[in-house]
């Protein structure tokens, strides 16, 4: 608990003192690291298929007497320590919050779930039980930019997809599958009609995720007084990451180092689907859809683009069921991938 006891803060990087890190503290009142992987040969979940993933969670809370006790930061780092690539990852957080006094049985009976797209901030309030304050979870920050992947909320009281153990329910949860793409941000669930309700955010798709290759992600638990409040809470909750991390750790990944053409998704689609890529430097581009027949059916970019992460849309409507290349050229780089439209 004390950030001073072992950091000599002279600015030596580690010699090798015992028990002492001299180029590391602690960061809050009160740090927990663990890790955990799915790579065990009894998995918890008898239908779960080990990916080889590790993940370090660290926690930070703070005890000052201020609104930050309201406030507890947890970072992820999520290693693929397989052997295989993992492609289309969609990474998330799941919590079920029962919202009460401790006094009031079946509080859960009582939630409902809400979501502020300002703050990106899930959350569960109990309106019923006089002394109830709302639980939420905020996405603070991701290893790629926040605006060049899918944000999903959902709300759900544990049935199929969501509540399901299976990896395919739950993965078709994670990537809005399950909710046919189209209401990946589901509206605030009525504070009347209340019930023991469950949240789900997620982002993605990110990939292809190689061997030795790591996905961050950051979010903070909140509360406060009220709904008004805890919102507050959550934006001094991006203050307080901003003002610990100063670049981020969505800055890390913010210009790509290569450029790259992603699969499109979903695939097979009808009649839309998103194309990704990413370029490392200003550059002409074009984005180009061809038939098996090499006749082009779409242009969908031709111009000069800045680097960073795309985002472009084909829908497909008025063109015959099968299969499609997309090419991307950017300067000298050029790469074809192969999609499927099924009417």
């Amino acid at each position: 608990r004390d950030k001073n006891l072992y950091t000599e803060g002279n600015g030596i990087p580690d010699h090798g003192e015992p028990h002492v890190d001299e180029d590391f503290s602690a960061i809050s009142s009160s740090d927990i690291y663990c890790s955990y992987t799915d790579t065990f040969r009894t998995p918890s979940y008898s239908e779960h298929f080990p990916q080889g993933i590790k993940i370090w969670q660290k926690s930070y809370a703070w005890n000052m007497g201020s609104a930050n006790d309201a406030i507890i930061m947890f970072d992820y780092t999520i290693v693929n320590v397989g052997k295989h690539t993992l492609n289309d990852v969609y990474v998330g957080m799941f919590a079920d919050m029962d919202v009460g006094p401790i006094s009031v049985s079946d509080i859960a009976q009582h939630n409902y779930a809400g979501y502020d797209s300002a703050t990106r901030t899930a959350y569960i309030h109990n309106p019923v039980d006089i002394g109830s304050t709302p639980l939420g979870m905020t996405l603070l920050a991701l290893s790629r930019p926040l605006d060049s992947v899918t944000q999903i909320f959902q709300w759900h009281d544990f049935d199929p997809p969501c509540g399901d153990a299976n990896d395919s329910a739950l993965y078709s949860c994670l990537s809005c599958e399950a909710f046919g793409n189209t209401e990946c941000i589901k509206p605030d669930q009525s504070s009347v009609d209340l019930n023991d309700t469950r949240v789900v955010m997620a982002n993605g798709p990110f990939g292809p995720v190689v061997p030795g290759d790591t996905l961050k992600m950051s979010y903070a638990f909140i509360s406060g007084d009220n709904i008004i409040d805890m919102l507050n809470n959550a934006i001094k909750a991006h203050q307080l990451k901003n003002s610990i991390f100063p670049n981020g750790i969505n800055k890390q990944n913010e210009m790509p180092l290569v450029h790259k053409l992603n699969q499109n998704y979903p695939n097979p689609f009808n009649p839309s689907t998103v194309i990704r890529y990413q370029l490392s430097a200003n550059s002409y581009v074009t984005l180009k859809v061809y038939d098996v027949l090499g006749r082009e059916v779409a242009s969908l970019v031709n111009g000069m683009q800045d680097a960073g992460f795309k985002i472009q849309e084909w829908n497909a409507t008025g063109q015959a069921s099968g299969i499609y290349f997309y090419r991307l050229t950017a300067g000298d780089f050029v790469e074809v991938k192969k999609m499927l439209l099924i009417r």
